[in-house]
């Protein structure tokens, strides 16, 4: 909120755009006159689209659907939530998410197999599964590949990445 002359002048953060409303008296004394600006923010995720999710079924094995993908901004972090469903093994969906994750400035930080910490455990094998996470500069993103008995797949994706703040 500031004041320039006559104008008020109001502006915010919403989405990848920072909205602009400026607003003063009317020339003739009645009303009020003003005037909306939307500006796209450097280096902000752009919204879901088809091909946003069409790009995520091209980088993953081939006859992957996509289930679910959300977006959300809080608190300066844009955050994504995917889930994938294919019949693929573990091994080869998390080397495909991890080959994508990199040309998107992730680094692998972290490999965990459900099946070794459940033998360390001491605890019944249950269904096989990978947990990944991964780093980059501002962002993070952590997956879970699991393979039921059935045969059928699922990854479960989440990433966040801090927003950069204007001066």
């Amino acid at each position: 909120e500031n004041r320039l002359g006559r104008k008020q002048i109001l502006g915010r953060a919403e989405g990848g755009y920072y909205l602009t409303v400026q607003i003063e008296p009317g020339s003739d004394g009645r009303g009020s006159r003003g005037m909306v600006a939307v500006t796209q923010l450097p280096g902000a995720p752009q919204p879901q689209t088809r091909e946003t999710i069409a790009h995520w079924r091209r980088l993953l094995p081939a006859g992957t659907q996509i289930t679910s993908h959300l977006q959300a901004q809080d608190n300066g972090r844009f955050a994504t939530h995917l889930v994938a469903l294919n019949r693929h093994g573990e091994q080869l969906n998390a080397q495909r998410l991890g080959a994508a994750l990199r040309e998107q400035g992730y680094a692998l930080e972290r490999s965990i197999s459900t099946d070794s910490a459940q033998t360390a455990a001491g605890l019944p094998e249950q269904a096989a599964g990978l947990t990944l996470l991964f780093r980059g500069p501002g962002k993070e993103a952590m997956a879970t590949i699991t393979r039921d008995a059935q045969g059928q797949t699922s990854i479960v994706l989440l990433t966040s990445v801090q927003l950069e703040l204007l001066p």
